[in-house]
């Protein structure tokens, strides 16, 4: 490294130190950085969420909690039906290593293998009326 380099990276970490990091913020920012949640850790595949009760903006929700979760996912729309009871998965890539993991954030042991050689994504989440207590737990 270049004397002039080093020494410009010197005194940049020496600025750093001196204030903080971001000591200069305001003290609710640095609350709020302090208490937001880490990332989830990202699952490999990809999710499709399916409206299966009816509710409007039920997939946009499940959306939102999936993706806080380390899901990817690529689709939302409407189920064929509206009269799904209870949330279920369906998962179109038999052996697929976020399975266990999807379950379990949507706390259901509704697990189905459904093969459909068209499909761009992994599994395929159909919101039951449950959907709201998913959520709710998940906040907890």
């Amino acid at each position: 490294m270049r004397p002039a380099a080093a020494l410009a990276l010197s005194c940049l970490a020496a600025l750093l130190g001196a204030c903080g990091g971001d000591a200069g913020a305001a003290p609710e920012a640095r609350l709020a950085s302090a208490s937001l949640p880490a990332p989830a850790m990202r699952v490999p595949g990809h999710v499709e969420v399916l409206n299966g009760c009816g509710t409007p903006g039920a997939a946009e929700k499940m959306r939102v909690f999936l993706t806080g979760r380390g899901f990817d996912v690529l689709e939302t729309g409407n189920a064929g039906d509206a009269n799904y009871r209870r949330t279920m998965v369906a998962v179109r890539t038999p052996g697929w290593e976020g399975t266990n993991r999807l379950a379990a954030a949507l706390r259901t042991d509704r697990v189905v293998t459904l093969l459909n050689r068209y499909s761009t994504v992994d599994a395929t989440v159909f919101i039951g009326h449950d959907f709201q207590e998913i959520i709710a737990h998940g906040k907890q």
